[in-house]
């Protein structure tokens, strides 16, 4: 099966977030959340990019994302190991 994002995958994160940054109040209101539920560890299905894995791992919570694409997990991976 051809990847649809294989082309797209490098350029994602210019068209969901130009700014390469989460949005606060996402993140306030997941930390937030999360804290009342006591959440710890948290899975992301359909991943993409990782924009969502690396705020949860931000706020302290152990992360495995999954994605269709290899593409998007590979971007991901890229992603995560240059943010830190």
């Amino acid at each position: 099966m051809q990847d649809p994002y294989s082309e797209f995958a490098l350029r994602y994160d210019l068209f969901s977030d130009p700014f390469g940054q989460a949005n606060p109040t996402e993140a306030s209101f997941l930390g937030r959340l999360f804290d009342q539920k006591g959440v710890r560890r948290v899975l992301d299905c359909a991943c993409g990019t990782g924009q969502h894995l690396h705020l949860m791992h931000e706020l302290g919570r152990e992360c495995v994302g999954s994605d269709i694409s290899e593409a998007m997990l590979k971007q991901a991976t890229a992603t995560l190991w240059q943010r830190g």
